[in-house]
């Protein structure tokens, strides 16, 4: 069982979810294989939140994942995915090559190898010689996460990469060999510039810079296409591929100068769609275009491996035959977005003094606030987040004991 989670992929900008320009050339023939979840949504825009509700399969604020104290990293006291899967017997490893991903932050709970060595910001071929080194300690049965920075910021794209995204004219200066400074200087002479926020700090847009900053992103998202690549080839080669179930997720995904933004930690659309994709032995690509959030991974994974199912979590397993029409939810500590169908509503958007509502299908971009003219689907979604609020777990989950008794727990 292998778990792949990239940083900040935003799932519009993949071949396999119909962008244009072929980012993901690898991930796509993958998806021929592979079950396409279309409308699937993170429950945070921030690694440190996101990441503990996909191992737990919780919301991360309404079920109290963080630790009280700054709430960075995960409390000690939940059971996760690697708990359950090493409690059925399986070796679990884990490769990581984001801060937030770390063990000093909760995610190691539960792996018996856990691999989080490695500099400040790791390229894809260093990453990949960890994980080589990993996949030479396991055996089967074994559950095996990889989560990929790329391409989570800083946007490294190659300058060949770079040049398959935007086409500059004959000597025009580029973010490949300019700082964003110096072709900013350049470009104020000929166009009109506007503030961004880009990443923690305010940075002024042209929107020639505005181009190139989009395809240092598909360039970098073009990199982890190829680790993939990498991590498929040394499966095949170790005869691991063939009967593995594989999932691809991503812990949130990313704006790119939408609303004047350039990173996450936000709960627009751009920032919450994620790709799904589960890989079974023998399964031929399907699309599915239920809505789908990263807390139904681990019922899912729970399902496909043959162990029993969790109690008091939020996610369904993804192929159960009773799945039908439900709101997803995302969430930071002072604020939540809900989804339902096509409409989503935003409690407290960023600078704004009242919630707003937006139909993503027909505005992704969520440019159009449609609170004033439906206020019967504002009632009704409301309506559900109170009810969501006052849920209260009643069933102890019965994993939790025996965890304690092993020692995985404390």
């Amino acid at each position: 069982m292998i778990l792949v989670t990239f940083d900040a992929l935003r799932a519009d900008r993949m071949g396999v979810y119909g962008y244009s320009k072929n980012t993901t050339p690898n991930l796509n023939v993958f998806a021929e294989e592979a079950f396409v979840f279309e409308d699937n949504m993170s429950q945070s825009g921030t690694t440190i939140s996101s990441l503990p509700s996909l191992f737990t399969g919780k919301f991360p604020d309404t079920d109290g994942l963080l630790q009280a104290k700054r709430r960075l990293g995960m409390s000690a006291d939940q059971v996760t995915l690697a708990d359950r899967m090493k409690a059925s017997g399986r070796q679990t490893a884990a490769v990581v090559a984001h801060e937030y991903a770390k063990k000093k932050y909760g995610l190691g709970q539960g792996f018996e190898f856990f691999d989080d060595q490695y500099g400040d910001i790791e390229g894809i071929e260093k990453t990949g010689q960890r994980i080589r080194r990993m996949l030479d300690k396991l055996k089967p049965p074994f559950f095996l996460w990889i989560h990929f920075r790329q391409p989570h910021a800083p946007y490294e794209s190659t300058p060949e990469d770079f040049r398959n995204f935007y086409k500059p004219a004959s000597s025009e200066p580029t973010l490949t060999n300019h700082s964003h400074e110096k072709l900013l200087a350049k470009l104020r002479k000929t166009e009109p510039a506007t503030v961004y926020t880009f990443g923690a700090v305010l940075k002024e847009m042209t929107p020639t810079l505005l181009k190139q900053w989009q395809a240092m992103y598909d360039g970098n998202l073009r990199q982890a296409d190829r680790a993939f690549a990498s991590l498929v080839r040394d499966l095949k080669s170790s005869d691991l591929y063939q009967d593995s179930i594989i999932i691809v997720a991503a812990d949130h995904a990313e704006s790119l100068g939408e609303h004047g933004i350039f990173d996450h930690n936000n709960l627009y659309w751009n920032d919450l769609h994620t790709p799904l994709l589960v890989r079974t032995p023998g399964t031929i690509g399907h699309r599915v275009d239920q809505p789908t959030m990263n807390v139904d991974i681990l019922p899912t994974i729970l399902r496909l491996t043959g162990e029993p199912p969790a109690s008091e979590i939020r996610g369904m397993n993804l192929f159960a035959p009773d799945r039908e029409m439900r709101p997803q939810i995302a969430e930071y500590p002072n604020r939540r977005t809900i989804k339902l169908g096509q409409f989503k509503l935003m409690e407290k958007p960023p600078g704004q003094s009242s919630p707003q509502l937006f139909n993503v299908e027909e505005d992704p971009g969520e440019t159009r606030d449609l609170y004033a003219e439906k206020a019967d689907i504002v009632a009704e979604l409301e309506a559900i987040l109170a009810n969501i609020d006052g849920r209260e777990p009643s069933v102890e989950d019965p994993l939790r004991d025996r965890l304690r008794a092993l020692g995985y727990l404390h």
